[in-house]
């Protein structure tokens, strides 16, 4: 290339300034962090950064600017989910456009994942422009002599080969790590496992992920009386269950269905005039049950389970069979459950 005129240098100097200022990227500004009411459970503002330096390659935030970058988190109940708003604040107190999104109500992590994808839109709108080519070494000036010297060959260098950034890792969601605590208290009724109807009564602690959970249950049957050949008896269950579940949540996630299946070793005791006989045994068994979102933390929840107590119990007085378990027992409950965010 022959450069014969300074003037057209300093020009094509100007206009690529020119340019390289129009691609300038969003100034840094300082991450102001708000969690509304019901997200306070929501991963630290930590979390967000580390969300927005995966997306870009590096941290745009400064938090000696004057310039603010106001993210807002706010629980919709309704929909079943967390929204966030992104809003730019300049120094002068000027607004610009707000930006919004959201997550699913159970993965606060996931709207914070979203969120820095979105703020990487505005550091980076145009991902993959390349750098401009470097300039060209300036031109000596012209000598004074009458005749021009011969024109000065200027070679361009080769653009250096474009080094991508480094992406961090994106931060994990720890798919392992147990999302809420529930507390649950239920009572029905009880068939089969006494000689009547018995009352049913369960409390169970659980730890649950978005999909499944398990949990601790205490089930106490107190005292169903029934007719038996030659007067009456009663019996009554006491046992302490394990209890796992698959969910799938219906209706904009008001509704969850639950199908479970538990291990249930119990104490079976039976009295027949005043002749009481203890039995260990072990339930086995399925439980469908579905949730109903109240308010907040709190479901309402049904559950009907079909269990087998083995081995199967027989009881007899003189010789002959007084009672015996049936080998299918049901019983139903109606409760509430208490959601604790972890």
């Amino acid at each position: 290339m022959h450069v014969r005129h300074p003037r057209t240098a300093l020009l094509a100097a100007l206009l690529f300034t020119l340019t390289a200022s129009a691609r300038a990227k969003e100034p840094p500004r300082r991450l102001v962090y708000i969690r509304g009411p019901g997200t306070e459970h929501c991963p630290e503002e930590e979390y967000l950064k580390a969300a927005t330096r995966a997306e870009l390659g590096y941290d745009p935030f400064d938090a000696t600017a004057s310039g603010q970058l106001v993210v807002t988190l706010s629980r919709d109940e309704a929909q079943g989910r967390i929204d966030f708003t992104l809003e730019l604040l300049d120094p002068d107190g000027t607004r610009g456009q707000a930006r919004r999104g959201w997550g699913p109500i159970e993965r606060c992590d996931q709207t914070l994942l979203n969120a820095g994808l979105r703020i990487a839109t505005l550091y980076e709108p145009f991902p993959g422009t390349p750098e401009p080519l470097p300039s060209s070494p300036p031109v000596p000036a012209e000598p004074p002599e009458a005749s021009p010297p011969p024109p000065v060959k200027t070679a361009i260098a080769p653009p250096a080969p474009k080094r991508a950034a480094p992406r961090p890792a994106q931060p994990t969601s720890f798919a392992w790590k147990a999302r809420w605590i529930s507390l649950s208290l239920s009572a029905g009724a009880a068939w089969n496992s006494a000689p009547g109807v018995a009352p049913s009564i369960a409390s169970q602690v659980a730890v649950r992920w978005p999909r499944w959970s398990v949990g601790a249950e205490g089930r106490i049957d107190p005292s169903g009386s029934g007719d038996v050949p030659n007067g009456s008896a009663s019996a009554s269950l006491f046992g302490a269950a394990l209890v796992g579940c698959g969910r799938h949540d219906a209706w904009l996630r008001h509704l969850s269905l639950l199908a479970c299946v538990q291990v249930l070793p119990a104490r079976l005791f039976f009295e027949e005039k005043g002749n009481t006989a203890r039995r260990t045994v072990v339930g086995l068994g399925p439980r469908a049950s579905a949730e109903l979102r109240i308010r907040g933390p709190l479901r309402a929840r049904l559950d009907v389970d079909a269990t087998s107590f083995l081995p199967i119990q027989s009881f007899e007085r003189n010789g002959l069979e007084v009672w015996r378990m049936p080998l299918v027992t049901i019983s139903t409950r109606l409760g509430l459950v208490y959601l604790h965010d972890l």
